[in-house]
């Protein structure tokens, strides 16, 4: 729960603060918020009778102070009073000596007051200094509806299931036990007028420590503060709607609260009944409590191969990444291929011969029946995401005899900084792990090579193997290299296009703006998903079409003269290697590119920079035909690049 300060706190305020519930064995924390910083964190830790006093500053614990717990806290109410005096905050118990606390600089900065758990607040008038009549706004963390109540203490209490269900029925708290997996289950009543509703879940977890576990577990959305959410439209068949949902809890995870809640516009729907949390064991009795869906069945003669990445999985509506080309063609070649993407959204459990797709929630079931069963020793593949689930995988099928791959992709760190993709679940301790426990690993270019090596990688276990072109697209590459294909694109050089994802952290939105701009007789199409505010890509050259399959991108490039490859200038596109480049030469395009590292150097391309700029190198390249030696050159090169040598290469590296 979070109180929103009126004002900045000031020397001299004082907050009076009541605690419920430390006698329990689970701890209770109080935070002090401005922005993603905590000024002052206070953890009551009655199993080890201490309290805690801390902060954390980007992303950085200070140094603790720790004091020993009262007696007097040892109550189902206690009080408890803090001070401010510019930088210095006295917490001051009913017994004992005070507590002081020092920061480099004051407490202005503080937004809110965040408790460890579902708890009520009531500030006093040093808290909200602008509320009128002794009455002050407090907001319900987890549903977000306003509440209006007397100006008195704040008022916090610790996560027991029976306090917290007795003040909102929605509401549980639930362990995080070793090898289970725990599974939400509640049921929505139908309303009267309305069959279709949307069901929300947010849900919280705390470490060992009482700390509020900040990172978004798997299928959830941040809603800040620690607490994440999902929401999900719902058809009420019958009189209602019962469901049963996986978690996932996050690294470090041992408690978490879940609330179940449900909407018809903006009206509440009540819930049938309190909601339970029971749970899957993940190392015993796989029969029993996985589902049969999800065990991927191959052929005891095949070599599996665990694929585990951050791509999505096999559908239509998905852009196909380096994953879903590179278990395909292991499936070609003869492997049983396992392939869990980041996601729990699969229509098809077996896309492609030789490969079965797996709910990424099933990760540890999963794992569990290959540990019961008699596979054969294969090949686990990490792409890119390199998490808790991947690393008990990976350790517990290396004592086995498995063969563990680190595929490199992105950049993750910078993908972090730039909040970008699955970067918000980066964990430089784990990727260093990786980078040294792995038997291999391939990097998509030099610069993430080099990057691995730095980390602790062996250098002779790191080799780069870059993007390649489907096999699907080779009838098109003799078509659009004909010499009726390149003399229909001299005459015209007319039309620009891109085929991606248009993502902040990558696209250059301002780029491309400018360039339609400084262009009107050149028409721009932009192909992909990921673009939320198009308003700088309004001119009237440019047309917006949405997310295409690859069939539907070449049918559309047909009529275009140029490729684009507009990205930002930073660490994470300099290191990639964009599989639309081969993509554009199969189409018969030429390329003007931001600076990539693969790509300097590469066939008809172009290079753009704050220099010569998109708009110009676009002139360039619409100005000159691509001449017989060009056109000999992108066939040849294209011969080499084949989804099916990059797999075959792969399994080389590994020694397979």
């Amino acid at each position: 729960m979070k109180i929103e300060l009126q004002h900045p706190i000031a020397s001299g305020d004082v907050h009076n603060i009541k605690v419920h519930g430390v006698q329990s064995k689970l701890p209770t924390t109080i935070d002090y918020i401005a922005g993603e910083n905590i000024l002052i964190h206070i953890s009551f830790r009655p199993d080890q009778q201490i309290v805690v006093i801390n902060d954390r500053v980007d992303g950085r614990w200070g140094a603790e102070t720790r004091v020993e717990l009262p007696a007097s806290l040892m109550t189902p109410v206690a009080d408890l009073k803090i001070a401010f005096n510019d930088s210095v905050a006295t917490i001051s118990f009913p017994e004992g000596a005070p507590a002081v606390f020092f920061r480099e600089t004051d407490f202005s900065e503080v937004t809110g007051i965040l408790s460890g758990a579902y708890t009520e607040f009531n500030a006093n008038g040093g808290l909200t200094k602008t509320a009128k009549n002794g009455e002050a706004s407090r907001r319900n963390a987890w549903f977000g509806e306003e509440q209006r109540g007397r100006i008195e203490n704040i008022i916090a209490s610790d996560r027991v299931y029976h306090e917290a269900t007795a003040r909102e029925p929605g509401l549980i708290t639930f362990e995080v036990k070793p090898y289970h997996l725990p599974v939400l289950k509640f049921v929505v009543a139908a309303p009267v007028a309305a069959k279709d509703i949307i069901r929300v879940i947010r849900v919280r977890y705390w470490n060992a420590k009482g700390e509020v576990i900040t990172s978004t577990p798997h299928g959830f959305a941040a809603a800040g503060y620690g607490v994440s959410e999902q929401r999900k439209h719902v058809e009420i068949r019958a009189d209602a709607h019962v469901e049963e949902l996986n978690l996932v809890p996050p690294y470090g995870a041992i408690q978490g609260e879940a609330c179940v809640s449900a909407l018809v516009g903006d009206e509440a729907v009540e819930l049938a009944k309190a909601p339970t949390v029971a749970y899957q064991s993940t190392c015993h009795q796989w029969h029993q409590v996985g589902p049969a869906e999800a065990q991927p069945e191959h052929s005891s003669e095949k070599t599996p191969i665990i694929y585990s990445t951050s791509a999505g999985p096999f559908r239509e509506d998905v852009l196909r990444l380096r994953p879903h080309y590179l278990s395909e063609n292991f499936g070609r070649l003869g492997f049983g291929v396992t392939y869990i993407p980041l996601s729990d959204t699969i229509n098809d459990m077996n896309p492609v011969p030789g490969v079965a797709q797996l709910r990424r929630s099933d990760y540890f079931l999963y794992l569990q029946h290959i540990l019961n069963r008699p596979f054969r020793p294969g090949i686990f593949i990490c792409s890119s995401l390199c998490d808790s689930q991947t690393f008990l995988m990976s350790d517990l099928l290396k004592e086995r005899g498995w063969t563990i791959l680190y595929e490199v992709r992105d950049d993750p760190e910078g993908m972090k900084a730039a909040g970008a993709g699955f970067g918000k679940w980066y964990n430089p301790h784990l990727e260093r792990r990786m980078c040294r426990t792995a038997d291999a690993i391939i990097t998509v270019s030099g610069p993430l090579r080099d990057r691995a090596i730095a980390l602790g990688a062996r250098e002779e276990a790191v080799h780069v193997l870059p993007n390649g072109l489907e096999e699907e697209a080779f009838a098109r590459v003799e078509q659009n290299w004909s010499e009726v294909a390149m003399r229909e694109r001299a005459t015209k050089r007319t039309k620009v296009g891109y085929f991606g994802h248009m993502f902040g952290g990558r696209f250059d939105i301002d780029a491309v703006g400018q360039a339609a701009r400084g262009m009107p007789d050149i028409e721009f199409e932009l192909i992909g998903p990921g673009l939320h505010e198009p308003a700088q890509l309004s001119a009237p050259n440019i047309k917006l079409l949405g997310q295409k399959t690859v069939d539907e991108f070449y049918a559309l490039s047909a009529s275009w003269d140029v490729g684009i490859l507009p990205f930002k200038a930073n660490r994470i596109t300099f290191s990639l290697d964009p599989i639309k480049y081969y993509q554009y030469l199969a189409a018969g395009l030429k390329i003007v590119s931001s600076d990539v590292h693969n790509l300097r150097g590469a066939p008809l391309t172009l290079t753009y920079s704050a220099e010569n700029s998109l708009m110009r190198m676009l002139r360039r390249s619409l100005a000159a035909p691509i001449t017989h030696a060009e056109r000999e050159t992108v066939i040849n090169y294209l011969g080499h690049v084949t989804w099916e040598l990059r797999a075959a290469e792969t399994l080389r590296h590994l020694g397979f």
